[in-house]
């Protein structure tokens, strides 16, 4: 793991996987203990998209849904936020996914007011040209359009952020 040497075609099943089973704790993120980082102020904005090909978008939700479970939903609203992005392929890009979402002002701004975001207005960009917006809504809530008849559905002025049903 640390030779900047090595091959990925030189792995060897026997002798590898052993070894990440020993790593295991670095290379994944499956423990839901958070507190350590969470009791000196932490707070956590997790995204992905709905069309990751790499990594199954269902699995941020079920460790968002084991967090959940761990510390009730109020404490964990009060440090973690998940952002789930319609359209988007493994952590950018997508022909119509608003995959430009300022996630670190929005982090920025949580820790400076207190406030945690539950809506982040997201542009998609094409040729250099913000082609729509939409919100991206704090999980589990979801996007829902709103808007007069007749009004944009690439504005996100036009939608809310509500409960699924």
């Amino acid at each position: 793991m640390h030779d900047p040497n090595w091959y990925w075609r030189n792995f060897n099943l026997d002798k590898d996987l052993n070894y990440l089973a020993q790593v295991d704790g670095m290379t994944s993120a499956l423990s839901t203990n958070l507190m350590p980082t969470v009791s000196h102020g932490a707070k956590f904005i997790f995204y992905h998209g709905w069309a990751d090909q790499a990594l199954n978008p269902l699995r941020t939700i079920m460790y968002y849904d084991d967090v959940v479970e761990r510390f009730g939903k109020q404490h964990t609203d009060s440090f973690m936020r998940v952002f789930m992005v319609p359209g988007m392929q493994h952590c950018t890009g997508g022909t119509v996914a608003t995959d430009r979402a300022d996630y670190i002002g929005a982090l920025e701004q949580w820790l400076d007011t207190g406030v945690a975001p539950t809506r982040i207005d997201a542009p998609h960009v094409q040729g250099g040209v913000t082609t729509r917006t939409r919100p991206l809504c704090a999980y589990p809530l979801v996007a829902r359009f709103t808007g007069a008849q007749g009004a944009s559905i690439d504005d996100a002025a036009n939608f809310s952020c509500v409960a699924d049903q």
